[in-house]
């Protein structure tokens, strides 16, 4: 399975690091984020159930179809 979800994540994911500035702070912060896009629900959902994370729906524009998007974020992202 492990094999299948790093396959999925090298072809149709993306693995970031965000900067995000703080309040009363010189420092910024940063959170890794890994994130999958697809079309089809139950592979994003098979990745929820292996991993964890959040899943919500990508805005469709005209002539396109809905997308699914997973989300793993910081220190769950850094287990995965």
């Amino acid at each position: 399975m492990i094999q299948w979800v790093a396959g999925l994540i090298d072809g149709e994911g993306c693995i970031s690091i965000a900067k995000q500035a703080r309040k009363n702070r010189p420092t910024p912060a940063y959170h890794l984020r890994i994130t999958v896009s697809m079309v089809h629900l139950p592979t994003i959902e098979v990745l929820q159930k292996v991993l964890g994370g959040g899943i919500h729906i990508k805005r469709s524009y005209q002539g396109h179809r809905t997308a699914w998007v997973w989300t793993l974020y910081d220190r769950k992202a850094l287990k995965a």
